[in-house]
């Protein structure tokens, strides 16, 4: 039997073939149907249920070859896997660029799984998609701007990140100031002759 690859609870891979749940577990059963089903161009269905024992999915029922209308594609399920893959990396580890984790996921596709992929702006932009997700919303004025997440008080290795937020200064009154910086930066202010600021400053 084939190994069964389920994609964000949504899509089952197996065998060459694509499958999306057609409705939510029901008895501890979920439905699946071809991708192709929703084309008319297909009819296969399968359903699964969860072995707690065995940690993974079983048939309670499988299809055939002969239950479906159409060859198996392993490269274009290859390519699909690759997609969720490349999502998962965007979520998991935001500080990676898109194209960094592409580069990385993308090496040695075959010519076959690459044709079945979208072009590469198309794949960073569901990446971004992804990425956004997590993102908490602008603030639109200022009140809106409240304490800061911990997550962006440190750097991507771990460095205290928030300097100063007038936030916590009970002597400010009026407006808001935020510094960032890394022990390291400031040494290395401290010990320049000059600095160089950018037009923002007279905002």
């Amino acid at each position: 039997m084939a190994e069964i690859k389920i994609l964000s609870e949504t899509k089952l891979i197996c065998g060459g073939f694509i499958y999306v749940r057609s409705k939510l577990p029901v008895n501890g059963k979920t439905y699946w149907e071809c991708q192709k089903l929703r084309k008319k161009e297909c009819k296969a269905r399968v359903i699964t249920a969860f072995n707690i024992f065995e940690n993974k999915n079983y048939f309670v029922r499988e299809s055939t070859l002969d239950d479906h209308a159409h060859v198996p594609n392993q490269e274009e399920c290859e390519a699909e896997i690759i997609k969720y893959s490349l999502k998962r990396k965007a979520e998991d580890q935001p500080q990676l660029p898109p194209a960094q984790i592409l580069r990385t996921e993308m090496a040695g596709l075959s010519d076959g799984v690459l044709s079945q992929l979208p072009n590469r702006d198309n794949l960073k932009q569901s990446m971004r998609k992804v990425w956004r997700k997590n993102l908490p919303p602008n603030p639109k004025t200022l009140n809106d701007f409240g304490t800061l997440p911990d997550r962006y008080q440190k750097t991507l290795t771990g460095e205290h990140f928030l300097v100063y937020d007038s936030l916590d200064d009970d002597s400010v009154n009026e407006g808001r100031v935020v510094v960032f910086s890394t022990r390291r930066n400031l040494e290395l202010l401290a010990r320049s002759d000059c600095w160089f600021l950018d037009g923002t400053f007279k905002v």
